[in-house]
């Protein structure tokens, strides 16, 4: 039987969503509108990803039921808003970039203003019904090639690799993934005004932040056409290719993809007692924490084993088809059902402790908020700031990565990048980096709220904080706590 926690998990969790989703929705059109209309939901909506993520941690305190996958790893949680926050600064230099380069030549805008077959009304309701549906229509097709082609499930089976199932998997996400589909919005060009289909594709990327957690059960009669927690977990399960719908669950029903848990646990009469029926992660774990291989190892592998077939002297279609058929080319139409492992140790195949010593946990959890804060930053001030101090921001927030990757490794260069990193925001951040950040954002504020900001007063705080958390890390690395 359910506890009263099981019970009311899942509509603390949905309302709590909702109630985000709201204020993203208000919060957002205010404060990340750009130009041409198009608001960045992501920006808004990250600091409630963080308070939701401390709503289920502390929800997951208090019910008795905690299966392994379920419950917070401070180094697998680290690992996946890394993930999730480089994708979004590896993105926006790209952007940057690509808007000063490509997008006067070939972005959707020039799509939509000279190649469109029809014009649809943005002030139309249908519209925004028509962008929603035809985009998570798109998105499912893409993430299904994501899963059976090669050389994109080497882009994101990085979503795939946490072995825990929490909402900070969700944040766990591919930089290349971004980059390969960068194309993918120009067909809704040629119909979808640029301002509709932005914001309904923002939608839904922030809808499936939710679906990723263990403590939501069974929503009754959404189970049919929405993609909800139950149909994602066996989404993630490491020995399945199924459910690849965004918002809708229809297209898997449709297109003979879906799988139902349900039948699983009918299957093999398996309660969602103390552990999932569910294996998640992917086959062969990657071990490391380290950013950078975590996100190109797998195309690597694609390349050496294209090597080593053709050194074999098999035929150029057998080389040609390593990066195509992926890991869900066969099986992803096949009927299946999932039963437990049978082996408990399978769960959970990569852990790494951290120091039980008490400043160190706290400067650990410092890293995680200066790097969120500086993938936030960049997003929200690339458009405004410097190319150069955008490029100088991006190479920062790496280092920091870079840093924390290779103290969880247990790496001999750990030493010298935290030493480098510590000191480079002691002084470059500190002098050259907060006063122009703080500036733009007293600009900002009086544009957008005709609200004055103490810019002394604001630049004396951050760099305070600043100062007192990298003067920790290099106390607790000179007298090896950390």
């Amino acid at each position: 039987k359910k506890t009263l926690m099981e019970t009311i998990n899942p509509i603390i969790i949905t309302a709590s969503c909702l109630a985000c989703a709201v204020f993203v929705g208000v919060v957002g059109g205010k404060i990340a509108r750009g130009d041409d209309g198009y608001v960045k939901y992501v920006i808004p909506a990250a600091p409630c990803f963080l308070l939701l993520i401390l709503l289920e941690l502390f929800l997951a305190s208090l019910t008795k039921r905690k299966p392994q996958a379920a419950q917070h790893d401070w180094a697998d949680s680290w690992g996946s808003m890394s993930a999730g926050s480089s994708q979004m600064v590896v993105l926006t230099f790209i952007a940057t970039t690509a808007e000063k380069v490509v997008a006067p030549y070939f972005g959707y805008n020039v799509v939509w203003k000279n190649f469109s077959i029809t014009q649809l009304d943005a002030d139309a309701w249908s519209t925004w019904v028509i962008s929603l549906v035809a985009f998570d229509f798109a998105f499912y097709w893409a993430h299904r090639f994501g899963h059976t082609c090669e050389l994109f499930w080497a882009g994101h089976k990085v979503h795939h690799s946490s072995e825990r199932y929490n909402l900070t998997t969700a944040l766990r996400q591919s930089w290349f993934q971004g980059v390969l589909t960068l194309a993918l919005p120009l067909p809704f060009a040629l119909f979808i005004p640029p301002r509709v289909f932005f914001t309904t594709s923002g939608w839904n990327i922030i809808y499936q932040f939710w679906v990723h957690t263990c403590l939501v059960d069974r929503l009754g009669v959404f189970e049919l056409f929405l993609s909800t927690p139950s149909h994602h977990r066996i989404h993630h399960d490491r020995r399945l290719h199924k459910n690849y719908g965004g918002i809708l669950i229809v297209w898997d029903r449709l297109f003979g993809t879906f799988m139902d848990e349900k039948e699983s646990l009918q299957h093999h009469k398996y309660t969602r007692g103390r552990e999932e029926i569910v294996l998640f992660g992917v086959q062969k774990v990657v071990s490391t924490w380290l950013e950078p291989p975590l996100q190109h190892t797998s195309f690597i592998e694609i390349w050496q084993r294209m090597c080593k077939k053709w050194n074999k002297g098999e035929s150029l279609l057998s080389v040609l088809a390593v990066p195509v058929v992926g890991p869900g080319y066969h099986t992803t139409l096949k009927r299946r059902v999932i039963g437990p492992p049978q082996r408990e140790s399978t769960r959970i195949r990569l852990k790494r402790p951290l120091s039980s010593f008490f400043p160190a946990r706290v400067y650990f959890i410092g890293q995680f908020v200066e790097t969120v804060a500086l993938a936030v930053v960049i997003a929200f001030f690339a458009p405004s700031i410097s190319q150069g101090t955008t490029a100088f921001l991006t190479a920062y927030y790496l280092l920091v990565v870079a840093t924390v990757g290779l103290q969880l490794d247990r790496h001999r260069l750990h030493f010298f990048f935290h030493s480098v990193k510590c000191l480079v925001a002691l002084s470059a951040v500190l002098t050259h980096v907060v006063p122009i950040i703080v500036e733009d954002a007293a600009q900002y504020a009086d544009t957008k709220f005709n609200t004055s900001l103490n810019t002394n007063t604001l630049t004396s705080v951050i760099t305070l904080v600043i100062a007192v958390h990298n003067t920790l890390g290099l106390a607790l690395q000179l007298t090896k706590t950390l």
